[in-house]
C-alpha cells in the first residue's frame, strides 16, 4: 500500500503542483492581510475605551486598570472570532480542495473552483464542528500526556533503581500510546469535511478507516518527517557553524539559508499533498472492504 502510495503522491504533485502552490501561497496572503485589518480594530477598541497605550502595560501594573482589562478581553474575543473566520473562509476550502484533488486519478479537477465555490458555502456549521472535534481531541490526549509527564517526573525523582527503571519503561509505554491514539485520530479533521459528519462520528470514523492501517501511516509519518529532517540538517549545521564564522564567510552562508529556505518553499506543496492522498487511499480501501463484505453477505 506504501508503495502505491509512493507513486500516486508523484502523480499528484506532478499534476497539480502549480495549484497547490498558488493555494498556500493565496492561504498565506489572505492570513496575512486578515490581520491588519484585526490590529485596526483591535487599537479602535481601545482608543474607545480610552486606553493609554505608552502607559497602561508597564511591567509592574500599576496603572493596570479596568479599561485595560475590558480591552483586553475584548481583544481576546475579537481574536478568536477572527480566527473562526480563518477557519471557515481559509482552513476550510484549503483542505476541502486538497480532499477533491486527491481523490480521482483519471478525473481532472479545477482546484481553484473547488476552493472559491468552498468560500461561497459559508459554511459556519463546519466551523463550529472543527473547533469542537479540536476541543475534544485535547481533552481525549490532555490526560495521556499528564500521566505519562508525571511518570518521566517521578522516574527522575526516585532513588530505587528498580523502580525508575519500571517508570521509565511505563513512560515509554505511554508515550507509544498516545501517538497509537494520535494516529486512530489523525484524519478525524479530514472526514468532519468530506462527509460533513459531527465531531463524534468523524473520530469513530478516523478509528474505523485506521483500523489494521497502522503501520502504512507510520511509515508516511516517518518519511515526511524524513524529507523535513533532511531539509534542516543543512541549516542546523549552518547555524552550529556560524559562530566562528567571519563577517564574510557570513554573508554566503546567508544567501545558502535563503536558496534552501527557498527548496523548502518550493517542496511544501508536495509536502501539503502527503496530508491528504493517505485519506484517500485509506477511504478507498474502506469502501472496498464494505462492498466485499456486502457482496459476501448477500
Amino acid at each position: 500500500m506504501f508503495r502505491e502510495f509512493f507513486k500516486d503522491s508523484f502523480y499528484f504533485a506532478q499534476k497539480y503542483y502549480a495549484y497547490i502552490f498558488g493555494l498556500i501561497t493565496l492561504n498565506m496572503i489572505i492570513a496575512a492581510v486578515s490581520m491588519i485589518p484585526l490590529a485596526i480594530l483591535i487599537m479602535l477598541f481601545g482608543m474607545f475605551l480610552g486606553v493609554n497605550f505608552n502607559k497602561s502595560f508597564n511591567s509592574d501594573f500599576s496603572t493596570f486598570s479596568g479599561a485595560v482589562a475590558g480591552f483586553i478581553v475584548l481583544s481576546f474575543i475579537l481574536f478568536l472570532v477572527w480566527m473562526f473566520l480563518l477557519i471557515v473562509f481559509v482552513q476550510y476550502p484549503f483542505i476541502k480542495t486538497m480532499i477533491e484533488i486527491t481523490r480521482d486519478k483519471q478525473i481532472v479537477k479545477r482546484p481553484f473552483e473547488i476552493y472559491f465555490q468552498a468560500i461561497k458555502e459559508k459554511n459556519f456549521t463546519v466551523g463550529l464542528r472543527l473547533i469542537g472535534l479540536q476541543i475534544l481531541i485535547m481533552i481525549i490526549l490532555l490526560p495521556i500526556v499528564v500521566v505519562v509527564g508525571l511518570l518521566g517526573f517521578a522516574a527522575t525523582k526516585v532513588d530505587i533503581a528498580i523502580i525508575k527503571v519500571i517508570l521509565f519503561i511505563l513512560c515509554i509505554v505511554g508515550v507509544i500510546f498516545m501517538f497509537y491514539v494520535m494516529i486512530r485520530i489523525l484524519y478525524s479533521q479530514t472526514s468532519l469535511i468530506d462527509k460533513r459528519f459531527g465531531v463524534m462520528e468523524s473520530l469513530k470514523f478516523s478509528v474505523e478507516i485506521t483500523n489494521k492501517k497502522v503501520g502504512f501511516i507510520l511509515l508516511i509519518i516517518l518519511y515526511t518527517t524524513g524529507i523535513n529532517a533532511i531539509l534542516q540538517i543543512p541549516l542546523t549545521v549552518i547555524d552550529f557553524m556560524a559562530k566562528d564564522l567571519t563577517e564574510t564567510h557570513m554573508l554566503s552562508v546567508g544567501i545558502f539559508s535563503v536558496i534552501l529556505m527557498v527548496v523548502y518553499f518550493a517542496i511544501l506543496p508536495y509536502l501539503t499533498l502527503l496530508q491528504y492522498l493517505p485519506y484517500n487511499m485509506l477511504l478507498k480501501r474502506w469502501e472496498d472492504e464494505q462492498n466485499q463484505n456486502v457482496y459476501v453477505m448477500g
